[in-house]
C-alpha cells in the first residue's frame, strides 16, 4: 500500500513539475502569436493604404482620359459642324 502511495506521490510531482513546463511554452507560443499578428495588421494596413492610393490614383488617371476625350470630340464635332 505504501508502495503505491509514493508512486500517486511521485506521478503528482510530476505532473506538477510539467505544470511549469507547459506554462513556460504557451506563453512563449502566446508571445510568438502577438508578434505574428502585429506583422499580419501591420502588413494589412500597409496593403489597405496601397490599395487606396492606386484606387484614387486610378480614377483621377480615368477622369482625365474621359476629359481628354470629350476634349477631342467636342473639337471633331466642331470641325465637322464648320
Amino acid at each position: 500500500m505504501c508502495n503505491d502511495d509514493g508512486l500517486v506521490l511521485q506521478e503528482v510531482v510530476v505532473r506538477f513539475e510539467n505544470q511549469g513546463e507547459t506554462q513556460r511554452h504557451l506563453e512563449e507560443l502566446k508571445t510568438e502569436n502577438d508578434r505574428e499578428i502585429s506583422r499580419l495588421t501591420e502588413q494589412r494596413d500597409q496593403l489597405h493604404s496601397d490599395f487606396t492610393d492606386k484606387k484614387y490614383s486610378g480614377e483621377a488617371k480615368l477622369s482625365r482620359l474621359i476629359g481628354n476625350a470629350l476634349t477631342c470630340h467636342n473639337i471633331a464635332a466642331a470641325h465637322v459642324w464648320w
